[in-house]
């Protein structure tokens, strides 16, 4: 099983996360910065490279600027790209051939078995995603039914 190191953010996809939701529907949002993950090694974030221009322009044309400049970075160097988003993922899948991309449902399934939480913990952790980042995996994902049934314990 596969765990994934080496975890980057684009700067366009870092511009684009700006808060958390509260836990509570009342509670204020919480701004949040990725700069502590970068400065302590967690998260590396890529910037666009000159040979990676021309490819984010025409993907930014039909997708926001932090998916775009992610495929496109990806693509490039070679690297896995972690995208939700069902049009870029469509996009991605017609226009660059080899580009492996995972989903949000892949890397919490694979934390789960690295780290073997508990179904208690496995199951708030879910629930938290999907009440504070508003996240569920959608009907296509292979893995939506594991998410459903951990999130429900």
């Amino acid at each position: 099983m596969a765990v994934y190191d080496n975890a980057g953010i684009c700067s366009a996809a870092e511009d684009e996360t700006i808060f958390l939701r509260g836990d509570k529907p009342g509670d204020p949002p919480e701004r949040i910065s990725l700069q502590p993950l970068i400065v302590d090694g967690l998260l590396e974030r890529y910037e666009l490279r000159k040979d990676e221009e021309d490819l984010f322009v025409n993907l930014a044309a039909e997708l926001d600027d932090g998916e775009a400049m992610t495929l496109a970075i990806a693509h490039r160097r070679g690297v896995i790209a972690a995208v939700d988003d069902r049009k870029a993922r469509r996009i991605a899948a017609e226009r660059l051939a080899g580009l492996v991309l995972l989903r949000t449902t892949d890397i919490l399934h694979t934390w789960s078995h690295h780290k073997q939480p508990d179904s208690q913990h496995l199951g708030e952790a879910l629930r938290r995603i999907q009440d504070v980042a508003r996240y569920r995996p959608s009907n296509e994902d292979p893995l939506r039914d594991w998410w459903m049934r951990a999130a429900a314990s």
